[in-house]
């Protein structure tokens, strides 16, 4: 597999290779990739368990299970209480 990085990637990757971190370009892009993919894991993982909450505030609602809060004050005060 043949890659092309801009002037300033390509430094980036001669500066890892040159701290010794790595060995060649190949070494960095894979951590580099490696990262990606465990950013993605976290970020995919963070949406499924919003969504469960979402799912779950959705079915309080729909339960009628929920305060109303006329203003600011009350609403503070709820938190105050959490």
């Amino acid at each position: 597999m043949k890659i092309e990085l801009t002037p300033s990637l390509e430094r980036m990757v001669r500066e890892k290779i040159d701290t010794g971190l790595y060995d060649d370009a190949a070494d960095v892009v894979r951590d580099a990739l490696q990262q990606m993919q465990e950013r993605d894991q976290k970020e995919r993982a963070k949406a499924s368990s919003l969504l469960k909450a979402l799912d779950l505030g959705l079915s309080d609602v729909a339960e009628g299970r929920y305060e109303v809060f006329a203003t600011t004050d009350e609403l503070d005060a709820f938190f105050k209480t959490l």
